[in-house]
């Protein structure tokens, strides 16, 4: 079997990006304010929805028996975010990657060089990554 057969990847370009915002249906007058709530309201839905959901509605009413649980709780357990390809896909996938392929130069190497100072201070920027190293 490949490695490529076992991967599950969310696909998603640069139309969809809005999915990760609200949307612009009117003008923000206290962009802070709106940005406090939406923070506020991802941490309460982190806290308490997803366990709720997880152990609720997949564990009990979803999953038919013990072996299930286990199934769920390794996947659970064991995912990965790409970060190049949901928070930073605006400036790696869609943007340095893209171009770069487009271009159809075989400067690959030195282009993720060059974007690696780059990528280490957004990666330090974000709560709870850590160190960027």
């Amino acid at each position: 079997m490949e490695r490529k057969d076992e991967r599950y990847d969310c696909k998603s370009d640069k139309r969809s990006e809005d999915r990760f915002s609200p949307p612009a249906r009117r003008q923000i007058s206290d962009r802070r304010r709106a940005v406090v709530m939406l923070e506020a309201l991802a941490c309460e839905y982190a806290s308490n929805v997803v366990p709720a959901y997880y152990e609720i509605a997949l564990k009990t009413k979803a999953a038919r028996d013990e072996e299930s649980q286990g199934m769920l709780d390794i996947i659970f357990n064991n995912r990965v975010i790409d970060l190049g390809d949901s928070t930073f896909c605006g400036e790696l996938r869609d943007g340095a990657m893209r171009q770069l392929f487009d271009s159809k130069k075989n400067t690959l190497a030195s282009r993720a060089k060059s974007l690696e100072k780059i990528m280490k201070i957004k990666l330090s920027e974000l709560p709870g990554v850590g160190d960027a190293e």
